[in-house]
């Protein structure tokens, strides 16, 4: 082997090895199924993710930054996938349930109540950054069970400018994963408080 081909190598080596580490020091990427209780019902929050590959709805979620715990990431993406609209919440560690890990994926989902607002106020134009989200409504608790037992199906929409939503196949898994694993609950959290 030439010492110029032994050199690349190594270099490249190098390059490959500070790159893992780089990705092995940022945490996984998280998200949260925000619910708030709103007419007597929990009422989840979904918003549109209109990237390349993705084109659908699900709860708000991303790629975590240096540092952050998953709920962290969870809850800074909620605030930024939200247009700012919900602003991360003191008491969230406390009350958040999760996480729920993705079949397949390192996707860290938690659940966490949050004050309702309405769909129209969180479109309205705002000086918010990193908004990747484009439009958000808000769905029933037994609207979004029912749509975890039939892949592929819509979900009705209670509150928002569509009649229904389809869920990003992702967004789906990692719904569902929440369920199985009882970090999302099976019953409306809203309506066993009464």
């Amino acid at each position: 082997m030439s010492p110029l081909l032994h050199r690349t190598r190594l270099a490249s080596a190098w390059l490959l090895a500070g790159m893992c580490q780089a990705v092995a020091a940022e945490g996984p990427p998280a998200g949260v199924a925000a619910y708030a209780c709103h007419g007597g019902q929990a009422l989840f929050l979904l918003a549109l993710d209109p990237a390349p590959g993705r084109g659908g709805w699900g709860h708000l979620g991303g790629r975590a930054e240096p540092g952050e715990t998953p709920l962290q990431t969870g809850l800074r993406e909620l605030h930024e996938e939200s247009n700012c609209s919900i602003a991360p919440l003191a008491l969230a560690v406390e009350k958040a349930t999760g996480p729920s890990v993705a079949a397949g994926s390192r996707f860290h989902t938690f659940v966490v109540e949050v004050p309702h607002v309405p769909a129209a106020q969180i479109a309205l134009p705002r000086r918010c950054t990193d908004v990747e989200r484009e439009q958000w409504v808000w769905v029933t608790h037994a609207d979004l069970m029912a749509a975890l037992d039939s892949p592929g199906s819509p979900v009705p929409v209670h509150e928002g400018l569509r009649s229904s939503v389809p869920l990003w196949q992702a967004a789906w898994r990692s719904l569902r994963q929440a369920r199985d694993d009882q970090v999302l609950p099976r019953e409306d959290l809203c309506r066993t408080r009464r």
